[in-house]
């Protein structure tokens, strides 16, 4: 297959404009998404004490020191604030909710997945997985401002096939998933349950859009959704000229 496929992250622009792909190859770490690896870090480390009872104080400590490189004014700043701390409470307040509500037997921090999508793999880090008698929960923690809907949500929808296809032997037929989003900056979060014929019929629902991939025909389909966060959208004749903002 001669396109690559970007990142699941990325899916609700893809899976939607495929023309996307050609404008959207490179990605360079910001001050934005440093902050927001921060924020992940300290938290799984923490849900790791609460969960799995380790020590992870002196990991987290350093980690708050941690300065990084605004690449917008090259000034070396601190990374944690008020803020940061606040985000950070607010999603371990939901998973311990979410633990209590669920009562899962085992649950897993910041885990690898590999997604065998049409004839693809890609690499997904999941934030929290819960798997309770009748089913899973994932959750993925969100920092940004920009709202992300949960409602099948290309990306959590490919992970929890992630999930069914990388542990198989804790998924049973007719399980039932439950897909989370945790974005405390706007007080978004939110769930949705999501049976094995829901997945299914969103992989075949995407059949049309990766066909355009594997045949290398890729399509321009702007909407809002998909040019949100589309490197070229502030090039793109057909955005501009179907007056999608």
């Amino acid at each position: 297959m001669s396109i690559k496929l970007q990142s699941i992250s990325a899916s609700e622009r893809w899976l939607q404009c495929t023309k996307s792909l050609e404008y959207n190859q490179g990605f360079t770490a910001n001050a934005v998404a440093n902050y927001g690896s921060l924020i992940h870090e300290v938290a799984s480390l923490r849900l790791d004490e609460i969960f799995n009872k380790t020590n992870n104080k002196e990991k987290i400590k350093q980690l708050k020191q941690e300065p990084y490189i605004n690449k917008n004014d090259y000034n070396i700043v601190s990374n944690w604030d008020r803020k940061a701390e606040k985000i950070c409470d607010e999603y371990i307040n939901f998973a311990i909710r979410l633990y209590n509500q669920y009562k899962p037997y085992k649950v897993l921090l910041e885990q690898k997945v590999n997604v065998l999508w049409y004839g693809y793999e890609k690499i997904g880090i999941i934030d929290l997985i819960m798997f309770f008698d009748k089913g899973v929960v994932i959750c993925d923690l969100k920092t940004g401002y920009s709202k992300v809907d949960v409602e099948y949500n290309s990306q959590m929808l490919m992970y929890l096939l992630g999930v069914m296809q990388n542990f198989p032997d804790l998924i049973e037929n007719n399980f039932l998933g439950v897909i989370a989003i945790c974005q405390p900056p706007i007080n978004n979060i939110t769930t949705q349950d999501i049976t094995q014929d829901d997945l299914w019929g969103f992989y075949a629902s995407k059949n049309e859009k990766m066909q355009e991939i594997i045949t290398g025909n890729l399509q321009y389909a702007p909407s809002s959704k998909a040019c949100k966060h589309c490197d070229y959208k502030e090039f793109c004749n057909e955005r501009i000229s179907k007056g999608v903002f």
